[in-house]
């Protein structure tokens, strides 16, 4: 075990009137990790659960570490390694799938809608 430590500290002041006993208006997040023994996995995960608390959402926390992964600084080799290991590219095709049955039905439904006799239901 390592003697190292890191710490995430993130402050935050409400700035909107405050109660006189009001204990939550400014609130103090404190992250107190020994990194010696955590992997890479577990030290994103620590990172993004202060990004919550930050007020990021889940969807902008992974997009945030997709573009970490999948950038133009990146090894092309690598990213196409992270495409295999996570089936990313298998995700790719389940969504371009859904996406063009999504468009073909809509596109049923709006040629319906021209022809004189659509009734909504």
């Amino acid at each position: 075990m390592s003697n190292d430590k890191l710490v995430f500290i993130y402050t935050t002041q409400d700035n909107r009137i405050k109660e006189v006993d009001d204990p939550y208006c400014d609130y103090k997040v404190e992250i107190e990790l020994d990194p010696g023994d955590m992997s890479s996995h577990q030290l994103f995960y620590a990172f993004s659960r202060l990004l919550a608390a930050m007020g990021f959402s889940e969807f902008s926390i992974m997009k945030g570490a997709c573009g970490l992964a999948f950038n133009e600084m990146r090894d092309t080799e690598m990213m196409y390694k992270l495409v295999k290991e996570y089936e990313l590219g298998e995700i790719s095709e389940d969504f371009k799938a859904q996406k063009e049955r999504r468009e073909m039905y809509e596109s049923v439904n709006y040629s319906s809608k021209d022809n004189d006799s659509y009734e909504p239901a």
